[in-house]
């Protein structure tokens, strides 16, 4: 790291020549603009990386975050779901996701998991079930790989919105329950109104005190007992908060491809539904340093943007200067060779296990045996990923094997965009993920061939 980048680096608080400087930073950060008086307000260098990034996704901002997950619990608060919702998550999920989905649980929110890469089950569920959320990874961290067809969900979501714009507001569920009540023509529009910023207000504080006045309108309009007033607005409130939906958004976890591989909006194309992918820019957002854990999002939507980085400044979920300072310069221009290159070796690597002895099975999205490989094709013909999966009767073995074989030319643990390929034994699942590496062709054929010898000694 130069000496410029260190002294960047330790940039948390700026300093002013004067107090109306201060004053002055102040005015601008209220106004939009400058860089405000804390780091996780937003600082010059950051977001100049997170032009960087837009100008690739082709978007005209990003945000960056101190991890991926990070950036996806930043993103999923800024969504502001309420008891009633309901998230609709793929099965396969990776672990750490998978349980922060599930705290929203304790909040009310109802969790529907189904298989994602199955277009059809998708549609039918989000029709059944009409969530708030779809919570997915464009290709799935896990030994089947499903690869989610993007362009067949926004089309389904955006059907969903209008329904919701139609059905599920507030103003249209209160008809639907007032017509079922003998008592529907004695509420005037006035006090449908005021029952209407009551629920908004409850929303806000859950005091249920705020519905006394339409209380006493049912006692009087239904001829009712305050208490039978009291029950029927407890129901017509529940149905309300638990029926009412809002737009339906689609949250996209896209690690495993990196917008250089795959970018989800472009998928997206002219549907007006709300995208915000997020990726742990970990893995091949540093061109295989592994010094720092990243993480970003991006979106089709300006106002979501500007709502998850409002997020990312209560939650502290920012990138801080001491870690952004370590960031390859130029990084999104070099990534596209990189990663490119670690997406070729995955595919072929996963072609040579195929035929390797010791080998059960062999899961990558864009070989033939793949049931989503014609998807994956359309996407990536040169591989959509930089990892695969394979079954084999002993993970720890046959890793130790090939690292005996291969010497320093592998390596061996998590995670993956690394500059050498790595494997990551799974013992309790009887698999092996194998994380292609960016080496030049004489030390690719040379990891080839020792695999091709390792395998040979496998019983």
């Amino acid at each position: 790291m130069t000496e410029g980048n260190r002294e960047r680096g330790r940039r948390i608080t700026p300093s002013y020549e004067s107090s109306a400087a201060l004053r002055q930073a102040w005015d601008d950060k209220r106004n939009g603009v400058g860089e405000g008086t804390y780091a996780r307000s937003g600082y010059r260098e950051i977001r100049e990386r997170e032009h960087e990034i837009a100008e690739m996704v082709g978007q005209p901002d990003a945000a960056l975050f101190n991890a991926g997950m990070a950036a996806l619990a930043t993103a999923i608060e800024a969504q502001d779901l309420h008891p009633g919702d309901v998230i609709l998550c793929g099965n396969n999920l990776y672990s750490e996701t998978r349980k922060l989905i599930s705290s929203f649980v304790y909040r009310g929110v109802r969790i529907v998991y189904i298989d994602m890469g199955d277009s059809e089950a998708v549609a039918q569920a989000i029709k059944k079930e009409h969530p708030r959320l779809v919570m997915l990874e464009s290709v799935a961290n896990a030994v089947d790989m499903r690869v989610c067809n993007i362009e067949k969900l926004v089309t389904v979501a955006e059907e969903t919105n209008a329904q919701y714009h139609a059905e599920f507001t507030a103003p249209a569920l209160l008809d639907k329950y007032l017509a079922t009540r003998d008592y529907r023509e004695k509420i005037t529009l006035k006090e449908r109104q005021a029952f209407l910023q009551d629920i908004a207000d409850f929303r806000e504080g859950s005091n249920p005190i705020v519905f006394r006045d339409f209380v006493k309108q049912l006692v009087q309009a239904g001829n009712l007992k305050r208490s039978e007033a009291i029950r029927e607005t407890a129901r017509l409130v529940s149905y309300i908060t638990r029926n009412e939906r809002d737009a339906l958004s689609i949250i996209v976890d896209n690690t495993l491809s990196s917008p250089v591989l795959r970018n989800p909006l472009d998928e997206v194309g002219e549907h007006k539904v709300p995208v915000i992918v997020v990726e742990s820019g970990t893995k091949h957002f540093q061109l295989g340093r592994d010094q720092i854990t990243l993480g970003l999002a991006y979106t089709n939507d300006k106002s979501v943007l500007e709502e998850i980085k409002k997020k990312r400044t209560e939650m502290g979920t920012y990138l801080q200067p001491i870690a952004e300072a370590l960031l390859p310069e130029d990084f999104t221009t070099r990534m596209q060779e990189v990663v490119r290159l670690q997406a070729a070796h995955a595919l072929e690597l996963a072609k040579l296990f195929e035929e390797l002895p010791g080998v059960r099975e062999v899961s990558h999205p864009n070989l033939i045996s793949h049931e989503d490989t014609e998807l994956s094709e359309s996407l990536a013909p040169e591989g959509l990923v930089t990892v695969f999966y394979c079954k084999v009767d002993d993970p720890m073995g046959f890793v130790d094997v090939i690292k005996k074989e291969a010497g320093d030319a592998i390596e061996i643990g998590t995670s993956f965009g690394h500059e050498k390929t790595r494997l990551s034994p799974e013992p309790v699942k009887g698999l092996v993920r194998i994380a292609a590496g960016a080496e030049d062709t004489k030390a690719f054929e040379n990891i080839i061939q020792s695999f091709k010898r390792a395998c040979s000694n496998v019983q």
